[in-house]
């Protein structure tokens, strides 16, 4: 998940565009190049791929990469090919700017530094800890640049081992995969943030205190119910003024299936 390291790295391809055919041709070009070839059958995969680094393959058409003394084996195995132009040197990445971690509306379009993504988890911790833990996995295996690896658990009971579906997400797996933690750093800022706020109701209570109210969101009492509201009714227990309530009935409902609701001002 490391982001200490914000490096680019654009392979330089030679500007020539021509079909190999003779030794001369690839002798001009002393850097790796992208090529493009064409298969019979894909059993020729398996004798490309020991000639070549085979980067796309779609029907017949297989683009590789190959340096000089590639180029020369395939020629002597009998393949001939062509020379894409030469890839553009990719721009260098925008770094955040100083504030970026305690901005609300930071921009997702830069890169944080290492210090910043870390900076951020905590603060995510900080800010909602009843939606979300921060875990430190120890160091990394990275002795150029040491570090430590974190997870985030995104949960309504984060502290608890509940018996519901869980997904895990990871980022940057790779060094050269850099907006790979980008992108999950703005998924966990979209769902600390629209907690509560999607259509689906996740919670709620009748006249609670002041202290328990899940949200400044009130219940108007109009209803489009379904049959099988009553399932929830009966055998209810008494609720809030020692009532049976359509709130806790709507409530056990929501447990097991969607219940929607509609909010306006």
């Amino acid at each position: 998940m490391s982001s200490h390291s914000l490096v680019i790295v654009a392979m330089i391809l030679a500007a020539v565009s021509y079909v190999g055919a003779g030794e001369d041709d690839f002798q001009a070009s002393r850097s790796a190049v992208t090529i493009e070839l064409e298969i019979g059958a894909r059993s020729e995969l398996e004798q490309l791929t020991r000639l070549v680094s085979i980067d796309d393959v779609r029907g017949h058409e297989v683009r590789a990469t190959a340096t000089p003394r590639q180029l020369e084996g395939l020629l002597a195995a009998g393949w001939s090919w062509q020379v894409l132009p030469a890839a553009t040197r990719a721009a260098e990445p925008e770094m955040c700017n100083q504030g970026w971690v305690d901005d609300i509306d930071r921009s997702w379009t830069c890169y944080p530094s290492y210090q910043q993504y870390e900076a951020l988890l905590h603060k995510f911790a900080v800010d909602d800890p009843s939606l979300c833990r921060l875990v430190d996995l120890g160091p990394s295996a990275n002795l150029v640049h040491p570090h430590r690896l974190w997870a985030l658990i995104v949960s309504d009971r984060p502290g608890e081992e509940e018996n519901e579906p869980e997904v895990l997400l990871t980022s940057s797996m790779h060094g050269d995969e850099t907006t790979g933690f980008v992108l999950t750093l703005r998924l966990i800022d979209h769902l600390l943030r629209g907690y509560g706020d999607d259509p689906e109701i996740t919670d709620l209570v009748e006249k609670p205190a002041l202290k328990d109210a899940p949200s400044d969101l009130a219940i108007i009492g109009r209803y489009i119910l379904t049959p099988d509201i009553f399932e929830m009714l009966d055998g209810l227990a008494p609720g809030s003024g020692g009532e049976i309530q359509l709130t806790d009935a709507l409530m056990a409902l929501a447990k097991k299936r969607k219940v929607y609701g509609y909010q306006f001002k």
